[in-house]
């Protein structure tokens, strides 16, 4: 059970929206595409704001659905619902990328057009940022152990493809699918510690090359 996310964005001749009527066209043109796709679909809202032009619909099933046209030619589609463990999708990946193409062609002036796959989000985490602010997400099933310390974030998952993987500060750390390769690196199992700083050294670069005797 989650709540499933799907979000596709436009670009469009900047020419074809410089005013109001223009932005209201392809809005409209957006609108009748969505139609085929969302039963029952309503329009709750629709505000002129300084940048763009924001309408917001209602459908069937819970569906909530953003259309924004902005006055530089972005055009942004958010379309939200909850879904259950046997529900099927409303929207699938498959769907969204035949209704991108739908809509690029009732689209005047379209230039490029871009659909991500479904973001779910629920009671359990699958996504979880880099360091360098990324996003990542994990076939995470079940969490093993989550604790706030006075340090920090302590968060142990189960992924069916990486087993248990450890998260501190929701940055991901080290997984059981790495234990091999954290094993060899450390050498574990020697007690001779200089000679194991060499052998890591090794594993890392391969054996030294001696150099030329003169």
């Amino acid at each position: 059970m989650a709540v499933n996310t799907i979000l596709l964005d436009f670009s469009v001749d900047p020419n074809c929206v410089k005013n109001d009527n223009q932005l209201s066209v392809i809005s409209t043109n957006v609108e009748n595409v969505l139609r085929d796709y969302l039963t029952n679909m309503k329009l709750q809202n629709n505000m002129m704001l300084d940048d763009s032009l924001f309408k917001m619909y209602t459908g069937d099933l819970g569906v909530i659905c953003t259309v924004r046209v902005f006055n530089n030619g972005l055009v942004t589609i958010n379309i939200e619902y909850y879904k259950g463990d046997k529900q099927e999708p409303i929207l699938d990946y498959e769907k969204a990328k035949v209704l991108k193409h739908n809509i690029v062609e009732r689209i005047d002036g379209a230039r490029h057009s871009h659909t991500l796959v479904p973001i779910r989000r629920g009671q359990i985490d699958k996504y979880f940022p880099t360091s360098d602010e990324r996003l990542l997400e994990y076939d995470i099933d079940k969490i093993v152990f989550e604790e706030k310390t006075p340090y920090q974030k302590v968060l142990i998952v189960h992924s069916k493809t990486l087993g248990n993987i450890l998260l501190l500060d929701d940055l991901q750390n080290i997984s059981e699918a790495d234990l091999i390769y954290t094993e060899t690196l450390m050498a574990r199992g020697k007690e001779d510690y200089f000679r194991s700083r060499s052998d890591i050294y090794r594993n890392i670069n391969g054996p030294r090359k001696r150099g030329l005797q003169r």
